[in-house]
């Protein structure tokens, strides 16, 4: 809210505020003093500017060329002006597009898109802007990442990129290392079988 001060002195400060003044008339204005400052709102403002509100007292605000003054009788008081402080915004969260994380983790625009698709374990976006569908981005919706997460995202794709294995088909970290694990077990078995046919021979 807007506020208005001017330095009248102790005396005129006392007066305005006190309930043989302004403030106990039928009208009241409303002021609060600090010493021989006086403070007061738009509204006590307007009043004064566009009536004069105590005939005796003569006290009346003018506007003059965007300059306020407060005149008590025959004296004069600059007035000055207090905006209302602004509100701080918030902090705004910053995320990526699918075509910016993909550029910063070095991935080909397309190859990311398909890899999001074939892939359950790609790294999930942080936010989803717009329609959602089950906590899942919906028709429309625009996923996002941290920046952070570029490094994150490239180390998946190193371990799991698409050309690996059958062609246009990527591998997940955890199925390349069943399928080891079943070369090791078949190697063990052969290596067991060529053992059991020296024994008998």
């Amino acid at each position: 809210m807007t506020t208005y001060s001017a330095d009248v002195g102790a005396a005129n400060a006392e007066w305005m505020t006190s309930e043989d003044g302004l403030a106990g008339a039928s009208r009241p204005l409303i002021f609060e003093a600090d010493g021989g400052t006086v403070t007061f709102g738009q509204e006590t403002l307007d009043r004064l500017a566009d009536e004069i509100a105590d005939d005796d007292a003569g006290l009346t605000v003018v506007r003059q060329s965007g300059a306020l003054t407060l005149r008590i009788g025959s004296e004069a008081f600059p007035v000055r002006k207090h905006p209302a402080p602004r509100k701080r915004r918030g902090k705004t969260d910053n995320y990526k597009s699918a075509g910016q994380i993909a550029a910063l983790a070095g991935i080909p625009l397309d190859s990311f898109l398909a890899a999001r698709q074939r892939h359950p374990d790609f790294p999930a976006p942080d936010v989803h802007i717009g329609p959602t569908e089950g906590g899942e981005a919906g028709k429309g919706s625009v996923d996002g990442w941290a920046e952070s997460r570029a490094p994150e995202i490239r180390e998946w794709w190193e371990n799991c990129r698409p050309g690996r294995g059958a062609p246009g088909r990527g591998k997940s970290l955890a199925h390349r290392q069943a399928m080891k694990a079943g070369h090791a077990r078949r190697r063990a078995a052969l290596a067991a079988a060529a053992e059991a046919d020296t024994a008998q021979g």
